[in-house]
């Protein structure tokens, strides 16, 4: 793709980059895409029929098999933390706090994150009892987990009449990221993430990533070694 191509030209060079080069050469992996989509994707033109083409598409990506080996060692290590308390109505105005302002519900857009920041304490009491409910009896409403998937044109991609060049966005239900809010204020300490992972991480981005590969890929030249990329 273009950007693969822009990375590539930046290993092979000289390397020689001044800290503003370098730093505009980064910023420049997120420059802004149009997200308007086309009204003939893989040759049908009823909007139905190309919901019903993306979502089969989708459903095939994201339901491949999973390893459960990982999940199974947490649950035969469990965390030596104090046995799982409630959530308090604080706790749930700290989360509200936490939202991004102006997004949308995933599953119905019938309500904002707006409803939950600019709410009351009150309204945080009821949520709180609702979530310490779904603790006790180890059940979440299956509305409250469900995930809407919308296809976005891809960077670089200028047929927008192939379902191929679009990506996935996961919607999902702000519900569902209060209740992520509070379990990550309350056990973070429980949880950990792999060293290689930089997006969707806290004080990470995919920037630290393209330098990591930048410096690993200038080591091993100035020691006279080949390097080889695949993407």
């Amino acid at each position: 793709c273009k950007y693969c191509n822009k990375l590539v030209n930046a290993i092979s060079a000289t390397f020689q980059f001044r800290t503003g080069d370098f730093w505009k050469f980064i910023k420049s992996f997120g420059a802004k895409v149009s997200t308007r989509a086309s009204g003939t994707v893989d040759g049908l033109t009823d909007p139905c029929l190309i919901a019903d083409s993306f979502a089969e598409g989708y459903r095939d990506l994201f339901s491949q098999p999973y390893d459960y080996s990982m999940l199974s060692q947490l649950l035969d290590n469990p965390c030596r933390e104090p046995r799982m308390g409630y959530f308090s109505s604080a706790e749930c105005l700290a989360a509200f706090n936490s939202l991004k302002p102006h997004k949308s519900d995933g599953n119905f857009g019938l309500i904002s994150s707006n409803c939950f920041t600019n709410g009351t304490p009150l309204l945080a009491e009821h949520v709180a009892i609702f979530f310490n409910m779904c603790l006790v009896h180890g059940f979440l409403p299956s509305v409250v987990c469900e995930i809407i998937f919308k296809p976005l044109p891809k960077a670089g991609k200028p047929n927008r009449t192939d379902s191929a060049n679009y990506r996935a966005i996961a919607s999902g239900s702000i519900f569902f990221k209060i209740f992520e809010l509070l379990f990550l204020a309350k056990y973070s300490s429980c949880l950990a993430s792999s060293f290689s992972q930089f997006g969707f991480k806290k004080r990470h981005s995919t920037s630290m990533c393209t330098w990591v590969l930048i410096e690993i890929v200038r080591y091993y030249l100035m020691c006279g070694s080949l390097v080889f990329a695949v993407f």
